[in-house]
């Protein structure tokens, strides 16, 4: 089996492991007050926010900067009802944080004591597990928001939202036609690395232990289970190919301008948890880079620097596939495709401005069955899906996780490939950005780091919103 785990996510896992396994004193720990351990925690972060590389994926815990919570984390604090799940709630918060301390570790080339800093995280982690006064009030103020208020007002939103609904359905029309007609050639196809199967019951077994397991329902897989369920619905891609921009890559910095290394065809993988019917469900996704989205007729408002596709499947209770959605990595274009055809999409006046809708993959789904995903040439559109399929694979593709570009090798120094307070990707600005700033996103067009997408212009909506599938969908 292909090793889908990434470096990054193998580091933290034993390094966690290892302290979780040795124990660390249950000494009260603030950051604000202790010397030796707390301090150097926030030494690191200040230094990382001073020059302006400080890892923005999730929200730092009150004032424990190493302690991260994303919008799930966030929307289950109200929850937090027994020490069982408040030390749960901490320990995940403990994960998260740590992958934004390895990452601001790298990049600021530092030389404090790795393992010494998680264990001072895992302190704090215990420290606040402790305190459920405190983590109710954190629960009181709002995550924050990918959209500006100002931005909003400045732009005349009431009016502008018209506007920019106006666009609305006549670019869904035109992407379900696209949709509908598919790939012309020439196309090239990228399969992932072969895997060892998984069966249907397998997969339910693994599914149920970990919400069984959990005092707050998450159905989180270790580390190994994670890349084997990854690299069992890793699809195969279809690519119309008209020149390098509609290869997929590794992207990176090259003399401070972004770009994408075409010469190792890579897919990054992420996993992500959703809320429907009281239950929390996994979610796979699935990232391709591209290196630019040529202009077709100067000017191109939407052409620029780097460009991709985000493939997200979320599997119901037993790992049966529920629901494909798709973004792109600026977090335009959001589509959604029902699997179960029990999943109806809110009315349009329910839900402000609707998803693109598109109708399910062709074909059987059998465990086991890859989704062949077919993308067009150029702006790197959904055109087409299918279950399985007889075309053979011109290449095979890499898994990688997605976290592994929060720190990149540049010719100057380990980098990000985001940079704060958005988590922005420097150089992929779009002209749309002039007619869209009034949607309160800022830079709409540029490319994002996961957890910053906001996929609605006339409405306010993130891609990792917990209850995003409640928002969209009765079923």
């Amino acid at each position: 089996m292909i090793e889908a785990t990434s470096t990054h996510r193998v580091v933290s896992a034993l390094l966690t492991l290892s302290l979780l396994l040795t124990g660390c004193a249950q000494t009260r720990v603030l950051p604000d007050t202790d010397e030796s351990c707390g301090l150097q925690l926030q030494n690191l972060h200040r230094a990382a926010v001073e020059r302006g590389i400080n890892d923005v994926q999730a929200q730092p815990v009150g004032k424990y900067p190493y302690l991260r919570m994303d919008r799930l984390l966030w929307s289950l604090l109200p929850a937090l009802e027994t020490e069982a799940q408040r030390e749960e709630w901490g320990r995940l918060s403990m994960q998260s944080g740590v992958d934004a301390l390895l990452a601001d570790h790298a990049n600021l080339a530092s030389n404090a004591s790795l393992p010494a800093m998680i264990g001072c995280v895992e302190r704090q982690a215990k420290e606040l597990a402790s305190r459920g006064d405190y983590l109710a009030r954190l629960g009181m103020d709002p995550y924050p928001q990918e959209y500006l208020s100002g931005y909003r007002i400045l732009g005349l939103y009431p009016l502008s939202r018209q506007l920019m609904l106006s666009q609305l359905m006549p670019l869904q029309d035109e992407l379900r036609q696209r949709y509908r007609s598919g790939a012309e050639e020439p196309v090239r196809t990228f399969a992932p690395p072969q895997s060892l199967p998984l069966g249907a019951d397998e997969i339910a077994v693994w599914l149920a232990e970990a919400s069984d397991r959990s005092a707050l329902g998450v159905p989180y897989l270790d580390a190994q289970r994670q890349s084997r369920l990854l690299a069992h619905f890793a699809p195969v891609w279809e690519i119309e190919t008209l020149g390098n921009h509609d290869l997929p890559g590794v992207p990176g910095w090259s003399e401070e301008v972004v770009s994408v290394d075409t010469r190792q065809p890579v897919t990054f993988e992420q996993i992500s948890y959703t809320r429907w019917r009281g239950r929390l469900l996994l979610q796979l996704s699935y990232t391709l880079w591209f290196d630019q989205r040529p202009s077709r007729n100067p000017p191109d408002i939407y052409a620029g620097r780097l460009d991709g596709l985000i493939l997200r499947l979320t599997l119901d209770p037993v790992g049966r596939p529920l629901l494909l959605d798709s973004i792109h990595p600026c977090g335009c274009y959001h589509t959604v495709i029902p699997l179960d055809v029990n999943l109806t999409l809110r009315s349009a006046e329910i839900l402000g401005e609707p998803p693109l809708l598109l109708p399910r993959p062709s074909g059987i789904w059998v465990s086991g069955t890859r989704l062949h995903v077919a993308i067009s040439s150029g702006d790197h559109m959904l055109i087409g899906l299918r279950w399985g399929g007889e075309r053979v694979a011109d290449e095979t593709y890499t898994l990688r996780a997605l976290d592994t570009l929060r720190s990149v090798t540049s010719q100057s120094s380990p980098r990000s490939l985001y940079s704060p307070p958005y988590g922005l990707i420097d150089g992929t600005e779009r002209l749309e950005r002039l007619l869209l700033w009034p949607s309160g996103i800022v830079s709409p067009g540029a490319m994002r780091q996961w957890g910053r997408h906001a996929i609605a212009f006339s409405a306010k909506r993130h891609f990792d919103d917990p209850d995003l599938l409640e928002m969209l969908f009765d079923g």
